[in-house]
């Protein structure tokens, strides 16, 4: 690794610790206020979303992923956070797609795309995006479908 590549991982990990503090906290959930509707109709579902969105958009900056320049990306990591924590087993099934796995479909799989709310989370046509393999693969480091 270089000096250079050393530095940057440094400023990475720097900006990290610093997302932390109260004031990130409070944009990621006013972002993520837009998704609301998304999410199970419970108190604490917010508070999951938002403390699983914090871990996966600092993983997606130690990544390289302009998570927080890129209105669209941040969109899609969203929904992904969304996705994986409402319904892990279809989070472990397109994890698997997204590594090339083409496992077929279980019945529980094969249900849950064809939920209206599961829909809703991966066409994500009210946000003006998709939720692709490609952008799982992207994604996907945190998650350890293996």
């Amino acid at each position: 690794q270089s000096a250079d590549d050393e530095r940057r991982q440094q400023r990475l990990q720097l900006a990290v610790e610093r997302m932390a503090h109260a004031t990130f906290a409070r944009q990621d959930e006013l972002f993520l206020e837009r998704f609301a509707e998304l999410l199970e109709p419970n108190p604490r579902a917010m508070k999951r979303v938002l403390n699983a969105y914090a871990i996966q958009r600092d993983l997606a900056l130690l990544r390289n992923l302009d998570v927080l320049g890129d209105r669209t990306l941040r969109t899609k990591l969203a929904l992904w956070t969304i996705l994986a924590l409402r319904w892990p087993m279809l989070g472990e099934y397109l994890v698997s797609a997204s590594r090339g796995r083409r496992a077929e479909a279980s019945d529980e799989v094969t249900a849950l795309l064809r939920d209206r709310n599961v829909r809703a989370v991966i066409e994500g046509s009210a946000y003006g995006v998709t939720l692709d393999l490609e952008t799982i693969a992207a994604f996907e480091g945190w998650y350890d479908a293996s």
